[in-house]
């Protein structure tokens, strides 16, 4: 196996020795700076280079071509020796696409990888149990394995997972685009994708569309590393779209902004939701819908929703409507404290979701918790 990523691939096929007797694995052509440049050049560079193998095989992401159609089909090899009627006179390229882990994959993997680790073992299926939809992706099993590892690290959202799985893809594409870069246009990415999904008619862009986006938010990157580094996967048209949409959501959430009319996913909201209770975000800082959200999920607690009351008192509550509602000109607005003593939690609650029916804003009531 040569990775064609290293400097000194070619090298390297030089030096192997008895090249009729070898099957030659040349992989990631995607991450090989002379393809990149010009992959046309650089596949029948290799393929006159690699004439004397058995067998040559060589890997790379689909997205790193512009469509299928791109994807060449002639290695420029004529056949040796007497051939069979209507045979071609060259070798051509055989496709072979690699797809997701199935559920009984994933499980078969992890039975072996931690053989008689029972313990490291439940620890990767409860993780897996929290994105379920990702576990078809042999890239999470590969950062699920150093979180078992990890003592330091411990998951108990969701949303975590999602951080330290795009980090260490982010980590792994460094040598290629400035980390910082790639994940601001991947996090605008997302955003555009989902706002604009109903104007494409897809969650996808076509990658000619993918540089002028860039330039729009003031990022510099080639769109070799916009296509072939990022986090993308291309279709069979030439579109990319995020390997999973899930990823796209997580994205969109970590650079929210309020845009009328537009609805989150139950995705969304789920990040929402578990960011909020483990005060990954703060309530101080979320827009006006986010504010509303809180109120009305039930797995929020109170203390953070009358955070989010007092939030939506100074920014001002779309659900209060002052041309229908009288309020007195009275510090407490005509209402009576009381005393925490007179309270009890599920008085204090009662009166709070009143308050927020009737009125739409909140009263901060003084109370033991």
């Amino acid at each position: 196996m040569v990775p064609l990523g290293k400097p000194n691939a070619d090298e390297f096929i030089d030096k192997i020795q008895n090249k009729n007797d070898v099957i030659l694995f040349l992989d990631a052509l995607d991450e090989d700076q002379q393809a990149i440049k010009n992959y046309h050049k650089r596949i029948a560079d290799l393929m006159e280079k690699c004439s004397t193998f058995k067998r040559v095989v060589i890997t790379s992401r689909t997205q790193f071509f512009p469509s299928d159609e791109e994807i060449p089909k002639e290695t420029g090899i004529a056949k040796v020796g007497a051939k069979h009627l209507g045979e071609e006179g060259a070798y051509s390229f055989l496709k072979l696409y690699l797809s997701p882990f199935s559920d009984e994959q994933v499980d078969a993997y992890l039975k072996k990888f931690y053989k008689w680790r029972f313990k490291e073992r439940r620890k990767a299926f409860d993780l897996i149990k929290k994105i379920e939809n990702l576990k078809v992706r042999p890239m999470l099993l590969t950062h699920i394995s150093d979180i078992v590892k990890s003592k330091d690290i411990e998951i108990k959202y969701s949303y975590e997972l999602y951080d330290i799985m795009i980090e260490g893809w982010l980590d792994r594409e460094s040598y290629f685009v400035e980390k910082s870069d790639l994940r601001n246009f991947s996090e605008n990415l997302a955003v555009d994708l989902y706002n604009k999904s109903a104007q494409r008619g897809t969650e996808r862009v076509h990658a000619d569309e993918l540089k002028s986006l860039a330039e729009t938010w003031n990022i510099s990157l080639e769109k070799w590393q916009l296509t072939g580094r990022s986090l993308l996967n291309r279709d069979a048209e030439g579109n990319y779209k995020f390997a999973h949409r899930s990823i796209m959501e997580y994205l969109y959430v970590k650079n929210y902004q309020y845009w009328e009319g537009i609805e989150l996913t139950d995705q969304m909201k789920m990040f929402f939701e578990e960011m909020i209770q483990a005060d990954a975000i703060r309530i101080e800082d979320l827009p006006t819908d986010i504010c509303l959200f809180c109120l009305e999920n039930e797995n929020i607690s109170l203390q953070k929703k009358l955070i989010a009351g007092n939030q939506l008192n100074n920014v001002g509550d779309p659900r209060f409507l002052t041309d229908f509602w009288y309020l007195p000109d009275d510090p407490l607005f005509g209402f009576i404290e009381m005393g925490a003593s007179r309270l009890t939690p599920r008085s204090c609650t009662l009166i709070f979701y009143l308050i927020q029916i009737c009125y739409g804003r909140l009263v901060l009531l003084h109370s033991m918790y």
